[in-house]
């Protein structure tokens, strides 16, 4: 999979945007973060079908690589953010849903997203809109073990809308619940999250929370052959914003 086509989406900006700003100037935001996950579904292709089901305890096993890196710039009432990730999940074998053996399954999945947000408070605090669109980019491959594998990369866009509020809990602490809900190149496409952050001596903030992400495929790749993805991902996030 080519990753250089997708190095346009990270110069937009992300939703990692928590500090006040400015009545002149753009505040801008970068952060890295770390996303270690749990999931549950099923995925098709053809006639080859396969459940996915690895436990947020089997991370080290279960999930090869996971990176994120949100970018935010905001002024008043207007904001911009980005978020790009990257996840190379190999669950354990399941059971093949008939006969004996079992099927190996590898998901690799990139996304990278834009949005506009309309901060009503005129600042990053308080409620924000969203509204952008996901681009997802997703490989799968089902290798059974008495029968012939299948391999289908396919990729869509999907349009959102959004919302997103931060609160301030204490002088050194906020908290920032979000949520979106998708559609266009997919059935459905939902993420929620709850992060909350600490300022640091510095003037940037330590990230801690928890983020949900659900996603509804179903449609045909080459010669018409069926293609399914019904995905659940959940797990801790940890991150730092550099302010």
């Amino acid at each position: 999979m080519n990753l250089s086509r997708l190095l346009p989406p990270l110069l937009f900006v992300s939703s990692a945007a928590y500090g006040q700003q400015s009545s002149g100037d753009w505040d801008w935001k970068v952060a890295p973060y770390l996303w270690t996950l749990g999931g549950e579904g099923s995925t098709a292709i053809g006639p080859v079908e396969s459940d996915i089901d690895f436990d947020f305890g089997d991370v080290i096993s279960n999930l090869d690589f996971a990176t994120e890196l949100f970018i935010a710039a905001d002024r008043g009432h207007h904001g911009f953010h980005g978020d790009f990730q990257y996840m190379d999940l190999d669950p354990d074998p399941t059971p093949a849903p008939i006969g004996p053996g079992e099927i190996d399954t590898e998901i690799e999945l990139i996304t990278a997203e834009a949005a506009y947000r309309y901060h009503f408070s005129g600042s990053t605090q308080g409620s924000t809109l969203m509204l952008g669109a996901r681009y997802i980019d997703t490989t799968v491959e089902l290798t059974p073990t008495r029968i012939s594998g299948a391999k289908a990369s396919i990729d869509w866009v999907d349009g959102f809308v959004g919302y997103q509020y931060v609160g301030q809990i204490s002088e050194k602490w906020r908290s920032q619940i979000a949520f979106t809900v998708g559609t266009g190149g997919s059935d459905l496409t939902a993420t929620g999250q709850l992060i909350c952050t600490r300022e640091t001596s510095g003037g940037n903030h330590l990230a801690l929370g928890a983020r949900v992400w659900d996603i509804d495929y179903d449609d045909t790749v080459r010669n018409d052959l069926p293609f399914k993805l019904d995905l659940t991902l959940y797990g801790l996030v940890v991150g730092f914003i550099f302010d």
